[in-house]
């Protein structure tokens, strides 16, 4: 009975006519530069996407502005200088950054603080190499 009542109110539904708003949909133009090729992109676990992007590196977008990570010589505690690679989000809500001749750095959202893991011959445990070209 109640399979036949589900199927004869879907069909009223169907053929009653009843229109539902559509949403207004607006795009906005984040990355205005041609140029700016993104080729890789994550969204962590409190919503905001990590874009890799050839012009500019690594940035941040919380769905208004976007926030770009650059390289400071002068502080430790930015992001490793070079080509990005590689961009993973582990399930702690950890940046992983996997680099072209500048190694691995972590990064902690909350913080903005990168540590980097750098090849190091006298410790045996350290990074094969500089460049990471992929994170598992």
């Amino acid at each position: 009975m109640k399979k036949l009542f589900f199927h004869i109110t879907f069909c009223l539904l169907l053929l009653g006519g009843i229109e539902l708003p559509a949403q207004d949909l607006r795009f906005k133009t984040v990355l205005d530069n041609p140029n700016n090729f993104i080729f890789d992109m994550k969204q962590d676990e409190l919503g905001f996407f990590w874009l890799l992007n050839a012009a500019s590196g690594l940035q941040k977008f919380d769905g208004v502005k976007l926030q770009t990570f650059l390289n400071d010589p002068g502080s430790p505690n930015s992001v490793a200088p070079g080509r990005i690679r590689s961009l993973i989000i582990d399930a702690d809500n950890i940046i992983w950054l996997g680099t072209h001749g500048s190694g691995l750095d972590r990064s902690d959202p909350a913080t903005n603080i990168f540590t980097h893991f750098r090849y190091n011959a006298k410790n045996a445990i350290s990074l094969s190499n500089d460049t990471v070209s992929a994170i598992l």
